[in-house]
């Protein structure tokens, strides 16, 4: 049995990694997006983006699958190419958002 928890250990502590790194990789890509209102082809599905004011930001190609982007402003943003399969953009602002190629 001890022999048993000790694989578990072992296995849980190689996992852990490979599991956390595309968080790790959204996180980053959130704090970019945030901080400069830029990231292109970036990983941001399943994100909570409620009220966030992304005017004008570039997120051309960006994969936002499932992210919740309720009342979000999104007025001049660049989503041309964007993933928003499963994405909820209620009571978003869209006004001259670019969303040539956006796949819904």
């Amino acid at each position: 049995m001890a022999d048993l928890k000790q694989r578990l250990v072992l296995v849980a502590a190689l996992l852990s990694p490979w599991m956390l790194a595309p968080h790790v990789q959204a996180d980053e890509e959130l704090i970019q997006l945030l901080q400069d209102k830029r990231c292109p082809r970036c990983q941001l599905a399943d994100v909570d983006l409620v009220h966030a004011d992304l005017r004008d930001a570039d997120l051309s190609g960006a994969e936002l699958q499932r992210a919740n982007l309720s009342q979000a402003r999104l007025d001049g943003a660049d989503l041309s190419g964007a993933d928003l399969r499963f994405t909820s953009l209620q009571g978003a602002s869209l006004r001259g958002a670019n969303l040539r190629g956006a796949n819904f």
